[in-house]
């Protein structure tokens, strides 16, 4: 996966969130006043499918994400977690309308060792102390797929 994000942000390496060894998604940082009144932002850039958005599109032309989710949730947004136990989900055709097509997941927490569809962005900054270049999975949705 890592040679993949390398690629395409055209860098070398890459410092990942990892959380006790495992891949972190999270949604957009709090905002830091910078004593301006204007919060700091350090994404420099994010990575766009080349996939153009048509109104004449066919049910074979891929549409990216972008086009109806936003690339980052704020940081105290709800992370959108949908129930697909049971269901037959259409990844191509289903996406733009997840919430009219699945309901909401309503068992509490998703269990340890359940499978999942973890929808998300990818975008870069520069860290603020070491100046290396970090990369940050931000979640926009989860379609649990099957439980224990």
């Amino acid at each position: 996966m890592s040679a993949v994000f390398c690629m395409a942000f055209h860098e070398k390496a890459l410092n990942a969130q990892l959380s006790q060894h495992d891949l972190s998604f999270s949604t957009k940082a709090q905002s830091v006043e910078t004593g301006t009144g204007t919060p700091q932002r350090k994404v420099i850039r994010t990575f766009k499918s080349p996939v153009k958005v048509s109104s004449q599109a066919g049910p074979s032309t891929p549409t990216p994400i972008t086009a109806f989710f936003p690339p980052v949730l704020d940081f105290n947004a709800d992370v959108p977690i949908y129930d697909a136990r049971g269901k037959t989900v259409d990844y191509q055709k289903d996406l733009p309308a997840l919430a009219k097509k699945l309901p909401p997941f309503t068992d509490g927490e998703v269990p340890v060792d359940s499978f999942a569809v973890v929808g998300y962005s990818a975008t870069t900054y520069v860290s603020g102390g070491d100046g290396k270049v970090q990369l940050s999975l931000n979640v926009l949705f989860v379609i649990v797929v099957g439980t224990p």
